[in-house]
């Protein structure tokens, strides 16, 4: 009985749902769902210039092949694994387990093992294999937006693909050419500012009022960027990875990969502040038509104010966070006096970072609201 009432429940709720957004869920589940049984490693052919495999001269091509691991060893050292691609499939092998993959070994887990040409296995594991995990993650990140927001929360998503796609397919082939990174990224954030807004919320008024106010405060980004860089005096480069990056093979303008960097996380930061922001304005308006330019103003700004006080400090407690690791190895050197790390490239680039976003953020507020009571005081 409970069952059947459940069910009626469901089919009564999507029976309400608008048809759009559930054939757009059900094609992102399908095409995740393919992905997840589909799903194979890499098996690239690697160059003689190869940053992970140097072939010799009897070896031109290698790839990665997947193994589950059956057993560990009482030092967890050493792993015996079963194989489940390329030529040696279904054999059982006793390969070593790098000192930084030991943590999260254990039986069950799927790993990476760099196979030759000839069929022969190199002696230690690679990698995990994470992405079969990663899509199901998307799934239930999937399953979460829907159950809350419905069909505004997947369109929502189907905003964050396209910026995905233009930094996938745009930004990093652009740069990897030898393209001028910043130019390179500030067109990629005005094209996402733009066109994610308009898929996420629809072609509606509230909306081009978001993109107005999201290009405007977009301009002003840049030349914070432009003065965080003038007055950290930012390279890009921090440490060896960086380095090599730099001045190896490549030569990338890390330079330009940082300071358009700045520019585009701090978008995902406006695109939240904005459109509430003109959300506030608007429906101030629906709930007075009395209300004039500086009233729509004063008012929706005190809202604003109070989500500048909290973004704030939840941007910093972010940019803590993902760079915590790397502050504690720069502290672990004990000749690294305070004023030393403080000075150091890394902490300036974050401290720029976060400031330069903060800024942002802190303009973001009467600019967006500025715009969005001008364009609904005006008749329509």
């Amino acid at each position: 009985m409970v069952v059947q009432q459940l069910g009626q429940r469901v089919v009564r709720r999507i029976k309400r749902v608008r048809r759009g957004p559930l054939l757009v869920c059900a094609g992102i589940v399908a095409l995740l769902i393919g992905l997840l049984v589909w799903v194979h490693p890499p098996q690239p052919e690697v160059s003689q210039t190869s940053t992970f495999w140097q072939p010799n001269s009897q070896q031109k091509t290698a790839y990665q092949v997947r193994a589950r691991i059956m057993q560990l060893e009482a030092n967890r050292q050493q792993a015996t694994v079963i194989i489940m691609d390329g030529p040696q499939q279904g054999q059982i092998q006793s390969l070593q387990l790098r000192e930084t993959m030991t943590q999260q070994a254990m039986p069950g887990r799927v790993v990476l093992v760099w196979q030759k040409a000839d069929g022969t296995l190199n002696h230690s594991i690679s990698e995990y294999w994470r992405l079969p995990g990663l899509i199901l993650l998307v799934l239930i990140l999937l399953v979460c937006v829907y159950m809350v927001s419905g069909g505004y929360g997947l369109m929502s998503l189907a905003g964050l693909l396209f910026s995905v796609c233009v930094v996938a397919l745009y930004v990093v082939p652009s740069i990897l050419r030898g393209a001028n990174a910043l130019l390179v990224c500030a067109g990629a954030a005005f094209v996402i500012g733009s066109v994610s807004v308009f898929i996420a919320h629809g072609y509606r008024k509230r909306a081009i009022v978001s993109v107005a106010a999201v290009l405007t405060v977009l301009v002003v980004v840049l030349v914070l960027t432009w003065i965080g860089d003038y007055l950290g005096v930012l390279t890009g480069i921090y440490d060896e990875t960086s380095g090599f990056l730099a001045y190896g093979q490549r030569q990338l303008d890390l330079h330009g990969v940082l300071l358009g960097g700045i520019v585009i996380a701090t978008l995902g930061l406006l695109d939240d502040v904005i459109t509430t922001q003109v959300a506030a304005v608007d429906e101030l308006k629906r709930a007075n038509q009395q209300l004039g330019m500086q009233q729509l103003f004063k008012r929706a700004q005190s809202v604003g104010r109070e989500h500048i006080a909290a973004l704030i400090n939840t941007l910093a407690l972010a940019y803590i966070g993902v760079s915590l690791p790397t502050v504690l190895a720069l502290s672990s050197y004990s000749h690294v006096s305070v004023l030393e790390l403080l000075n150091s490239e890394f902490m300036a680039q974050e401290v720029v970072r976060t400031i330069i976003a903060s800024i942002a953020l802190v303009l973001a507020v009467p600019i967006s609201t500025a715009i969005a009571a001008w364009a609904y005081s005006r008749p329509t």
